[in-house]
C-alpha cells in the first residue's frame, strides 16, 4: 500500500485525547512521526508491530486497529518470520538458532521424525540438487512417470521413475550408496522393490551429454521383471583432454575436443 494515498484529517485539540493517534501531517509535508500514516509506513517497510510499539508511546492493540482501518493485511506469525529472516543476516539466523540446534545436537532422530522430514522435503522441493530438474524434465519428455524429492518411509529419493527405479544424482564422483548410512539406505530401497541407479556427476554439462546412454539405462531397468532387484552405479563424465608422455618421459595432456563419457558399475544385491 503506498501511505501517501491514505486520507490524513487534521485531528485537532483531539490529539492531546489519552491513546489518542494524531492523524496530521507536518508542515513540510513528511509523515509526522507517531501518526497514523508514520505507522502505516513503518509497517509496510517490513518493520514489525511489536517493534513499532517499543518506539512509540501506544500499544500493539492499537497499532493493528490503525492497520485495519486503513485496509492493511496484519501479518500473521509464519509471514512476520518469514520476513524477519529474509532482512537478518546469515550470522544472526545462526545466532538465532543456536540454542535449537544445540537442543537437539548429538540426539538420533526417530523413524518417525525422519518420515516427517521426508515428506516435508517432497511437499517443499527444498532439496532439489544439481542435474535433478534436467534429467527430471528428459524423462517426462520421454514418457516416463516420475515423482521429484520422493519420499520412501524415512528415506528421500532423487527422481522416482515409474513406481519401480529409484534414481540418484550426486556430484564429484561420490554417490548415495556411499559409506555406512547409504549401504543402510539402499538395503532400505531394495527391500521395497526398488531397483536403484546411482549417477555420478562432474557437473551438469557431463549429464546432459551422456543424457542418452542413461535414459537408455533407465529403460532397460524399468522392463525388469517383476521381482527382480538391481543396483547400477553410472559416472558420466566429459574429457577434454588426452595425457600422454612427452619428450622428457613426463605425463601432460593436451587440449581435444569434448566426448562424453559413460561408464558403468553394476552391483548385484
Amino acid at each position: 500500500m503506498d501511505t501517501r494515498n491514505i486520507d490524513i484529517v487534521d485531528a485537532g485539540d483531539d490529539s492531546r485525547k489519552p491513546g489518542h493517534l494524531p492523524t496530521g501531517v507536518a508542515p513540510s509535508g513528511e509523515v509526522e512521526k507517531f501518526s497514523e500514516a508514520w505507522v502505516v509506513r513503518e509497517y509496510l517497510s517490513g518493520r514489525s508491530a511489536k517493534d513499532i510499539a517499543n518506539e512509540a508511546p501506544f500499544s500493539r492493540t492499537k497499532i493493528g486497529r490503525v492497520l485495519r482501518d486503513h485496509g492493511v493485511e496484519v501479518r500473521g506469525r509464519s509471514s512476520a518470520m518469514y520476513l524477519r529472516m529474509s532482512r537478518t543476516s546469515l550470522n544472526d539466523r545462526k545466532k538465532l538458532a543456536q540454542a535449537a540446534n544445540h537442543s537437539v545436537r548429538g540426539v538420533k532422530k526417530t523413524i518417525d521424525h525422519r518420515r516427517k522430514i521426508a515428506a516435508t522435503r517432497h511437499r517443499n522441493q527444498t532439496h532439489v540438487g544439481v542435474g535433478e530438474d534436467v534429467l527430471g524434465d528428459a524423462l517426462e519428455l520421454c514418457g516416463f512417470e516420475i515423482v521429484r524429492q520422493s519420499p520412501c518411509d524415512q528415506y528421500l529419493i532423487d527422481i522416482l521413475v515409474n513406481g519401480t527405479i529409484a534414481v540418484e544424482v550426486s556430484m564429484k564422483g561420490g554417490h548415495s550408496s556411499h559409506g555406512e548410512y547409504g549401504a543402510k539406505r539402499l538395503k532400505h530401497l531394495l527391500d521395497r522393490g526398488l531397483n536403484v541407479i546411482d549417477v555420478s556427476i562432474a557437473d551438469a554439462p557431463s549429464l546432459v551429454g551422456n543424457m542418452e546412454n542413461l535414459i537408455s539405462d533407465i529403460d532397460r531397468m524399468s522392463r525388469l521383471p517383476p521381482g527382480a532387484r538391481e543396483h547400477r552405479v553410472v559416472r558420466c563424465a566429459i574429457h577434454r583432454f588426452t595425457k600422454y608422455r612427452n619428450d622428457l618421459g613426463q605425463i601432460a595432456a593436451k587440449p581435444t575436443p569434448p566426448r562424453a563419457v559413460y561408464a558403468v558399475r553394476e552391483r548385484k544385491p
